[in-house]
Order: C-alpha cells, then sequence, then structure tokens
C-alpha cells in the first residue's frame, strides 16, 4: 500500500515547482510511525535516496530536506508522541543513517496532527528567503483536532512562514468521513493538495 508514497510526493512537487526551477526548495517529511501506519517506515527508508536524487534534480542541487517522525509512545508524551529526526540540512546521508536507526517494528501510539504542524513550522531552521519553496508532507492517518492545540493556528503559522502543506492520508477502514475533510482542511489552509491512500 504504501509504496505509492513516493510517487505522490514526486506529482505533488511537480505541480508545485515551474519548469527549470532555480528556486531553493526545503521539504520536510512528517510520518506516522504508529502501528496503524505499518510499513511506511520501511518504505521510506527503501526509497529515501530515490526521492533525494529525483526531488535535487529538479532544484539544480538547492534542495534541503528534514525529517520529523511521530505516534510512538517513546518519543515522550511531553512532545506529543512528535519527535525531530533531522533539522533542514543538506547532509543527507546523516537523515539516512538516522532513518536506518529506526526499529521497524511498530508502537502502538496516537497521533496528535496540530502538534505535529507546529513542531514541523516553528521547530526547525526554515530559510527566511521568500523565494525559498518550503513544503511539509504530512503523511499518515488519525484524527486532525487531537490534544490541546488548534490544527487552524497551526496551519494559519505555517502559511505565514509561506510553507506549504501536503497531507497524504493513509485511509484506515475506521476513518470517518469528518476525519478526511479536516485533513483536506489542512491542505486547504495551506495551499497544498490533499492526497489519500487505502
Amino acid at each position: 500500500m504504501k509504496k505509492i508514497i513516493p510517487i505522490l510526493v514526486i506529482l505533488c512537487l511537480c505541480t508545485t515547482l515551474p519548469g527549470n526551477n532555480n528556486s531553493k526548495l526545503e521539504v520536510v517529511f512528517c510520518l506516522d510511525m504508529s502501528g496503524s501506519t505499518n510499513g511506511l517506515v520501511e518504505d521510506f527508508r527503501n526509497n529515501y535516496w530515490q526521492l533525494v536524487k529525483n526531488i535535487n534534480s529538479s532544484t539544480n542541487g538547492s534542495l534541503k530536506i528534514g525529517l520529523i517522525g511521530y505516534g510512538r509512545p517513546s518519543f515522550g508524551a511531553t512532545s506529543y508522541y512528535t519527535k525531530i529526526f533531522s533539522d533542514i540540512t543538506q547532509d543527507f546521508e546523516s537523515i539516512s543513517y538516522s532513518i536506518n536507526q529506526l526499529k521497524v517494528n511498530i508502537e502502538r501510539g496516537d497521533q496528535f496532527i496540530p502538534s505535529v504542524i507546529y513542531t514541523a513550522a516553528l521547530g526547525l531552521n526554515w530559510d527566511e528567503d521568500e523565494n525559498t519553496k518550503k513544503i511539509i508532507f504530512l503523511i499518515g492517518n488519525g484524527k486532525v483536532q487531537t490534544g490541546k492545540f488548534d490544527f487552524r493556528k497551526a496551519c494559519d503559522i505555517a502559511k505565514e512562514k509561506n510553507i506549504i502543506v501536503y497531507p497524504i492520508n493513509c485511509l484506515q477502514k475506521t476513518a470517518a468521513p469528518v476525519d478526511l475533510e479536516l485533513w483536506n482542511a489542512i491542505a486547504t489552509k495551506t495551499g497544498g493538495e490533499f492526497k489519500s491512500i487505502s
């Protein structure tokens, strides 16, 4: 199921970046590492270098990326089970190392989507140049409005920093229509595009 994710990422970037693009690009991947997305970590690991190569070639080598994980109890309740594995960087090897150190076995956990967006928008060293394309790929599932943070305010902060959020929902059989509507709302509020896979 998750093997479609690299394709969706490339498609989203193709719609965002103009042809012969010379602008800088910063991409942060926020991955749901809870039990409901079993296989996502392994798929991202297996396709990581392909993603980096394909995306970097579209930016003439100006790509920087960051990595955030969420949904694992071992990440700690004080951070709402959200962990920054790498700040935004061109050290792709260090991110590859972090990914390969991740345990494939998935812990059952809770997803606090607003906290993930807050962490990505405020906890990383984004370029302040308004000409830099800044994108978050939020990949996973769960209820959007959880925890003490309002996802709308989190989206507003991202938008103020010119960050576009592309939510990619890994559908659950128990997902309610309202949950998907709120995932779509994240894209609408930040200028991104909502995708779902099953």
